[in-house]
């Protein structure tokens, strides 16, 4: 179950940046080039202003970019903790216009994981000096602008990099942006400062450490390939050494993690994602943060990433959980098994709701943020009708956040998830072949069942598997192009085919859609109950829909047919 919860939660947001290290010596570690003295970019992460960002490219080069994507199937299949996941995106030559300041032959490509990335606005990275030398603006080399897609108030991201610096751990800078790409409004970004070696020199005074990317990323024998290094000689024994550190038992475990990590400023950052509900973390997920050895005492120091998923619902880490703590991760969990840490990862709980969770304070950012943005926080001025309920639900967060926490600690510490990662890496196991005849437009928001006709052949563990048609619907919904295709087991279990493609037209015509998470998501679902309502992911799933006839007109049939694996 847990490996489930982590897979889960690593598709479901945006993860941290794999695969861009930028220029790389023969050692594979990063050789940016210096940026000016002093600290750079301060009018480019100012949060009382909304940059412009208009970006001109080839459409045909703007349509390649657009639909890049990684394959699911290859990242986690195989032995998928072995190295660093890779990139798939490439570079296009763009005109930027930033706030009336028009930069030639700038550098442009996607960015994000597999929660964030989408089509229509996907997140992007700009590197003005990639193409031409010694180009900058404002004193940057670059801007990584996240598209928020977990976050209909397109606030939360800076909201939270604010906590971080007000609680004085290390973290980027944020600002708002309004992008266009090619006159096409794309609405408002986090304009997040890039984890690069300038950021380094900004935040530690020196950028000669090794610094690493975590994405399923752990302090565990087999999961350190994962690390993504980004700055340094090549040499990962650091790693290692933390691995070693957490196999120490008894007395011994305080000092010697503390030998290899600053354990104080750990205790700070734990207990603040667990405050501001950051659940996509390394704490909460093995994922979205970056790990840097301070070259002033050699101990690793962690930054964080992708945090557009906090402020958000009374069990952000999940139903039944704890809300102020956090254990899935190694390091975590090991902690938490000392009673005298348990005591002092509390007082540093209780020292942020007395020094840093300041309500006034954060709901007048909260405004200003809303004020700034609102007017182009969605395309066109659009809506997709959760703007101001997300707004109005982080407020809530904010004013019943510190009850909440106390009231989980009244009667001692809640117990906390582990973590137990079990398998991660995925391999085949069962396979359907599957034949569906539909109609265009069937999939409504809550979809019609009994519709269509059809017929499945489902093997599990080498074994045939009887499966009674039980409908088909598809079309678009919100934005996407929706499949479900379902079934009855023998003992009345309900089984679906369910899964979306970023681009609705695909399901307008004929022609082969790859499920691999590139083209197209999908998953196995169950419904135990038979009500064909509590449905459950109960698998992945990844092969191809062929639909042999096919149109966008609604009413029309829809004829198709489905060639999967199913992976567990």
């Amino acid at each position: 179950m847990t490996s489930a919860i982590l897979l889960l939660g690593l598709l479901a947001c945006g993860a941290a940046e794999i695969g861009d290290t930028g220029p790389v010596d023969d050692t594979g570690t990063t050789t940016d080039t210096d940026t000016p003295t002093g600290v750079y970019g301060e009018t480019v992460y100012d949060l009382d202003r909304l940059l412009r960002v208009e970006i001109t490219l080839d459409p045909d080069d703007w349509n390649e970019l657009r639909y890049q994507a990684r394959n699911f199937i290859d990242m986690l299949t195989g032995d998928c903790l072995a190295e660093p996941f890779g990139s798939p995106y490439t570079w296009f030559e763009a005109e930027v216009t930033v706030d009336g300041t028009t930069l030639e032959n700038v550098a442009v490509r996607k960015k994000g994981l597999l929660g964030s990335v989408v089509s229509d606005r996907p997140s992007l990275k700009l590197s003005f000096d990639r193409f031409e030398e010694g180009q900058l603006y404002e004193g940057v080399e670059r801007l990584t602008l996240n598209n928020s897609r977990q976050d209909a108030s397109r606030v939360k991201t800076c909201l939270g990099y604010g906590i971080y610096a007000d609680a004085g751990l290390p973290g980027s800078r944020c600002s708002y942006a309004h992008v266009t790409v090619n006159g096409q409004d794309l609405g408002v970004y986090a304009n997040v400062e890039p984890i690069k070696k300038d950021m380094l020199r900004r935040v530690f005074g020196d950028d000669s450490g090794n610094l690493y990317e975590g994405t399923l990323s752990d302090f565990l024998d087999g999961w350190t390939g994962t690390f993504d290094q980004k700055t340094g000689d090549g040499d990962r024994s650091d790693l290692e050494g933390v691995v070693e550190a957490l196999e120490v038992q008894g007395d011994g475990f305080e000092a010697a993690v503390d030998a290899v990590i600053d354990l104080d400023e750990f205790f700070d950052a734990w207990s603040l994602e667990a405050l501001i509900g950051h659940w996509d973390s390394y704490t909460g997920n093995r994922n979205n943060f970056f790990a840097y050895a301070d070259p002033a005492d050699g101990r690793f120091r962690f930054l964080p990433w992708g945090i557009d998923a906090i402020l958000q619902g009374e069990e952000p880490f999940g139903a039944g959980r704890p809300t102020s703590v956090t254990g899935e991760a190694t390091l975590p969990s090991r902690i938490l098994g000392h009673p005298h840490l348990v005591d002092r990862y509390y007082d540093h709980l209780v020292g942020h709701l007395d020094e840093v969770w300041d309500e006034d304070v954060l709901l007048d950012r909260v405004d200003h943020a809303e004020a700034l943005t609102a007017e182009w926080a969605w395309p066109n001025g659009g809506d997709n009708g959760t703007h101001a309920s997300t707004l109005e639900a982080i407020r809530d967060f904010i004013a019943g956040r510190r009850d909440q926490v106390l009231a989980e600690w009244a009667a001692g510490p809640p117990d906390a998830a582990l973590g137990d990662p079990g398998d991660v890496c995925l391999e085949v196991v069962g396979t359907v072949d599957l034949s569906f005849s539909s109609s265009q437009g069937s999939y409504g928001s809550l979809p019609t069942f009994g519709t269509g006709s059809g017929s499945w052949s489902l093997t599990l563990s080498g074994a045939p598997t009887p499966v009674t048609f039980l409908s088909a619907v598809l079309g678009e919904w919100d934005g996407y192009g929706m499949f479900v295709v379902s079934g009855t087991l023998s003992d009345g279990t309900n089984i679906a085919v369910y899964g979306y493609t970023n681009d609705p037209a695909l399901l307008d015509q004929p022609g082969t859609i790859d499920l691999d998470w590139s083209q197209a998501v999908s998953y196995l679902i169950v419904d135990s109950a038979g009500t064909l309502q509590d449905w459950e992911i109960t698998a992945y799933v990844g092969g191809e829909l062929t639909l042999t006839e096919a149109d966008d007109t609604p009413g029309t049939p829809l004829v198709g047919s489905f060639d999967l694996d199913i992976l567990g």
